[in-house]
């Protein structure tokens, strides 16, 4: 009952704030202007930080504070919104009558599904591009759609692309159209997609590849260019850049491909051969390449002890100044006052240790608060200024909150429920945590100690 007081309050109170502002457009959940989002965060049911809190996948034994049988894991994951304004978590459905245990909870049907393109939140509304979502709208295989919920589950809009209006090199129509793999890339309010045509899945035949934008405030679809990649042999194909004249796409960690938006010239770059040339002259660590930016003309080796990227053009080592306006927020990675920060060498129990990734500099955090009594452990949301996490007594990790429970006869290994703690990026920065929020999962809310 408490839960149920403390969401209808946080929803009432947004309902609020949304009829509010003068006239002008006060949205409370938005996409952050300048974020980035990596292709996997976009296009899966991962955590990623919105304006005025996070919206992401967790467990609704967490969410409950509940105990659970520990085979149970992973099936019962559901979409949430944190509200940073309230401290509230908030399934993603937004009724406060929902128990959001059923197939028909919007919570539960916005949860990953294989597929999709795009996930995220825009102007009060969850927007999910598939080529069929569940049972709402077109269904088509070769339809690419974009919906447009309100927080409450509802389907507001539909707007759709046919991909078999693509057309080949040789001029015919797209015969086998597909997103399977094709990761897309968001800014600025567009979202930009690679189609490939599967038909072209054969060794020493290039595939015909094309860009599609969606805009999601006027929600129209233009084909931006068509490339063919060196083969067709992969289907990992990702937009890495994206500028006001060109694109970048990154194939296979192989290729590279600048696109010329303004005359759809398209250059070609066997990354793979600059970075085995590279290793073999000693100039890098690392034995794989982790990103390539086109644009930029960089190559993105992840090696240790010495990370780097590398001219696409030159095979020289470049200051990571020069590409910063590519780096893209992901798993593990946190965005803060405008910039990103990856994990780097060096993190453990003890600490987290970031690489500010416009200038190269490492920031130490340590992982233990109040006094050592407990330590900072995996990420459930990042928010848009600050970071919910696990946590655990010092000495103690996952394991020492299992127990076993004897059900009908039988031992059942049960999991406790997961201690969260909301920290303010502000206050981990200086590398300490000072002020952590603790959860309650009877009400669904961060709180101070009194």
């Amino acid at each position: 009952m408490k839960k149920f007081v403390c969401l209808l309050a946080a929803v009432l109170m947004l309902m609020s704030l949304a009829a509010c502002g003068g006239g002008e457009e006060n949205y409370e959940y938005d996409a952050i202007p300048g974020l980035l989002l990596d292709h996997m965060t976009l296009s899966q049911g991962q955590y990623r930080p919105v304006k005025g809190g996070a919206y992401g996948a967790m467990s609704s034994y967490d969410y409950h504070g509940e105990d659970f049988p520990v085979d149970e894991w992973g099936s019962n994951f559901l979409m949430y919104i944190f509200d940073e304004r309230s401290k509230v978590i908030l399934p993603a459905c937004m009724d406060p009558a929902c128990t959001h245990d059923t197939e028909e909870c919007f919570a539960n049907i916005a949860d990953y599904v294989p597929g999709s393109s795009y996930w995220n939140i825009h102007e009060d509304m969850i927007v999910i591009g598939h080529t069929g979502f569940k049972n709402y709208g077109p269904s088509e295989i070769h339809q690419y759609t974009f919906f447009y919920f309100s927080l409450d589950g509802t389907l507001m809009d539909t707007k759709s692309f046919s991909m078999k209006s693509l057309v080949r090199e040789d001029g015919q129509p797209a015969e086998s159209p597909s997103l399977a793999f094709a990761q897309t890339h968001a800014k600025d309010g567009k979202v930009y997609t690679v189609i490939f045509d599967s038909a072209d899945y054969e060794p020493g035949v290039k595939r015909n590849s094309w860009i599609v934008c969606y805009d999601l405030e006027t929600k129209e679809f233009t084909t931006l260019g068509h490339f063919m990649t060196a083969d067709g042999l992969s289907l990992n194909i990702y937009i890495t850049e994206v500028t006001d004249t060109h694109i970048g796409v990154e194939y296979d960690r192989r290729f590279g491909y600048c696109l010329d938006l303004e005359t759809g010239e398209c250059v070609e770059t066997d990354c793979a051969a600059i970075f085995t040339e590279a290793m073999a002259a000693g100039k890098v660590s690392g034995s794989y390449i982790e990103g390539i930016y086109p644009v930029t003309g960089a190559i993105y080796i992840p090696g240790y002890p010495d990370p780097c990227y590398l001219s696409m053009t030159t095979g020289e080592k470049l200051d990571p100044e020069e590409v910063m306006n590519c780096t893209t927020v992901g798993m593990f990675s946190l965005y803060y006052e405008g910039d990103t920060y990856s994990p780097a060498v060096g993190s453990s129990q003890r600490k987290f240790v970031f690489r500010r990734m416009s200038d190269g500099s490492k920031v130490d955090i340590s992982r233990y608060f109040e006094n050592g009594t407990y330590w900072l452990a995996e990420t459930v949301m990042e928010s848009e200024n600050g970071v919910i996490y696990k946590y655990y007594n010092d000495g103690e990790t996952y394991e020492d909150a299992q127990y076993e429970a004897t059900e009908n006869g039988k031992k059942v290994l049960y999991q406790k429920a997961a201690r969260l703690v909301y920290v303010e990026k502000s206050d981990m920065f200086d590398g300490t945590v000072d002020s952590p929020w603790y959860y309650d999962g009877e009400t669904g809310t961060f709180v101070r100690p009194e």
